[in-house]
């Protein structure tokens, strides 16, 4: 089952915003622009495919 945190001040309707989401949209573009080690760049890949 998954579990997010519930915000009691967002409209319900609106969709929880997750870090895979964030990562999958900019990650990229991190990882270009900055020096991100092997480790790093492993748990990023495995956030980003979670769900």
């Amino acid at each position: 089952m998954r579990k997010t945190h519930h915000d009691p001040t967002a409209p319900e309707n609106q969709k929880q915003v997750e870090l895979a989401d964030i990562f999958r949209l900019y990650g990229d573009d991190y990882r270009r622009s900055r020096a991100v080690s092997y480790e790093q760049l492993k748990v990023m890949h495995h956030i980003e495919i979670c769900r």
